[in-house]
């Protein structure tokens, strides 16, 4: 009887512990979850920082291209975009009906 006694407490024994093992893997699948949902966000923030960057470095690439084509021309050209200045200033029409000043530019940029 005593044989028996000890039997029934061992497996009182290993059913408490076998639940206690089912509610830890079940906590232990539930954080697993949640850090593979992080590391799928951290994933993908990754992914967007690295089309910001690769946007910033098209737009400093065509920004360089931009400055040098115009230091390019500015550095061909000063003479001529002097007279072009001059040129404008010269073709200056005076539309005002009572006869003041108010120039208007022949083939000005930003006219």
């Amino acid at each position: 009887i005593n044989s028996i006694s000890i039997l029934f407490k061992n497996e009182k024994k290993l059913e408490t512990e076998s639940n206690k093992l089912q509610s830890l893997i079940k906590q232990h699948s539930k954080d697993v979850l949640q850090w593979n949902d992080l590391t799928k966000m951290l994933d993908n923030s990754l992914k967007e920082l690295g089309d910001v960057q690769n946007w910033v470095d098209l737009i400093e690439r065509d920004m360089k291209i931009i400055t040098s084509t115009l230091e390019f021309k500015c550095q061909a050209e000063p003479t001529q975009l002097a007279e072009n200045a001059i040129l404008r200033f010269d073709t200056a029409k005076y539309d005002d009906q009572e006869g003041n000043p108010t120039p208007t530019y022949k083939n000005h940029p930003l006219e």
